[in-house]
């Protein structure tokens, strides 16, 4: 059995209020909701439908990476391990929200029938919406209806009919496809994924072995490079350096600490080690990097991307 893995589940601030919908825009390398997993592997207890405006964005996603572009979007399933990298210049927004939600009260047969069957490790992943289903435009229709009730005010009408426009979005998505059933295999990849980033978020900092990850969810080291190939068609090591760099560019931005002293907190190795990763996942230096946007004004930093071919030897 895997440990428990909480750390990356990344909460919907709005789950516990009377309106339990959360509506984040992203835009000029900014999220209108602050989120400590922005940008890195993580995984909601709701559902999450993705639209983007803008621009294009990547999503990695139950063992598929996949562009989205100006007009598309995707349905994430709750507790799915995933990540979102947004090209310079895109723009998306986000709804999240319970499966409760689309049945209406406790026990109907809505639920019953409409969401339970569709919902968590007995429904599919991911579902792309890239228009090359006619329902599709239906759908998207819909929720971009709901992003621009909740703009147009907080009052009970607008938070009413944008919940009405997601249920229908979401009928037309259950009327469109067979009933799921989530491969237990990938299931059980995903569980281990949530253990494996975890436990890496938690000690990114440290020396990390891959037995040390392995034992996050305790399976061999073979099984967890395939648990990495399969979620993420990447290793572990490109992994845990990925989560250097992206807690590295953090403590970058702040702009107080020497380059010597990043590399030092993030576990990155000598200055020189960590320079040499930095500039092969951001295309900069860390120096030009503090330079450029340490000021929060100067624009929109790189995403790190790394290649899948490092070996996980650290």
């Amino acid at each position: 059995m895997c440990k428990p893995a909480q750390s990356l589940h990344d909460p919907n601030p709005q789950s516990s209020e009377s309106f339990p919908v959360l509506l984040m825009d992203y835009g000029e390398g900014r999220a209108s909701v602050k989120r400590r997993s922005f940008g890195r592997l993580h995984w909601h207890a709701d559902l999450q439908f993705i639209l983007v405006s803008m621009g294009s964005l990547e999503l990695d996603c139950s063992g598929a990476h996949t562009a989205l572009a100006d007009g598309q979007g995707a349905l994430l399933n709750a507790g799915v391990p995933h990540r979102i990298a947004p090209s310079v210049g895109c723009a998306y927004t986000c709804l999240l929200f319970p499966a409760k939600m689309l049945g209406f009260f406790p026990g109907s047969e809505m639920s019953s029938r409409c969401v339970e069957p569709y919902v968590g490790t007995v429904g599919e992943p991911c579902r792309i919406l890239d228009g090359s289903e006619a329902w599709h435009q239906e759908a998207l229709r819909e929720l971009w209806k709901a992003t621009s009730l909740l703009r147009s005010g907080d009052g009970p009408l607008q938070r009413y009919c944008a919940c009405a426009a997601i249920a229908a979005a979401w009928g037309t998505y259950v009327a469109n496809i067979d009933l799921p059933f989530r491969n237990p295999a990938l299931a059980l990849a995903e569980e281990r994924m949530r253990a494996f980033a975890s436990f890496i978020d938690e000690h990114y900092a440290e020396h990390v072995s891959l037995a040390d990850i392995a034992a996050a969810a305790s399976v061999s080291k073979a099984e967890c490079g395939r648990v990495f190939r399969c979620v993420l068609q990447t290793t572990p090591y490109a992994y845990l350096t990925e989560v250097r760099i992206s807690h590295a560019t953090e403590l970058l931005r702040e702009g107080q600490l020497s380059v010597a002293d990043v590399a030092s907190e993030t576990g990155s190795g000598g200055a020189s080690h960590f320079s040499n990763a930095f500039r092969k996942a951001t295309g900069m230096s860390p120096r030009a990097y503090v330079k450029q946007f340490a000021n929060p004004l100067h624009g929109t930093p790189p995403t790190a991307s790394l290649p899948p071919d490092q070996v996980a030897t650290h």
